[in-house]
């Protein structure tokens, strides 16, 4: 369970790392090439598809707990049923969108903001390659 708790803070560690290298290796190269600006879009482009990536990675992570955390849910409102003598059946299954899981969950509220925070100011820089 600890990994899960720990995993958008890792994925968001992993994607500003890369980050950060790529832009590195931009502006060590940046007296190489003709067209600077090529080099500058390349450069948002890279750090766009990161965040994507992130994007993309946590979504699976939340859908996986919200899948958990619903079952968990269920069954103890199950056992709660029963334990006041009513039917189990007649406790209804739970819903949640994924925009629920989202505002719901700090791990993948903060990484997201953290990574578009990130991605905005990488993608500003570039702009101010010369």
């Amino acid at each position: 369970m600890e990994g899960r708790r720990t995993i958008g803070l890792k994925l968001v560690a992993a994607t500003a790392t890369f980050d950060f290298v790529a832009t590195k290796l931009v502006q060590d190269s940046a007296g190489h090439v003709s067209h600077i600006h090529q080099l500058a879009w390349v450069l948002r482009l890279v750090v766009f598809g990161a965040g994507v990536a992130l994007g993309g990675m946590l979504f699976q992570v939340e859908s996986r707990n919200r899948k958990d955390r619903l079952t968990y849910l269920w069954h103890e409102d199950q056992a709660r049923a029963l334990r006041q003598g009513h039917e189990a059946s007649s406790v209804p299954r739970l819903e949640e969108t994924v925009w629920q899981t989202v505002t719901r969950s700090w791990a993948s509220t903060w990484p997201i903001g953290a990574i578009v925070g990130l991605t905005s100011a990488l993608c500003w820089f570039a702009g101010l390659l010369r």
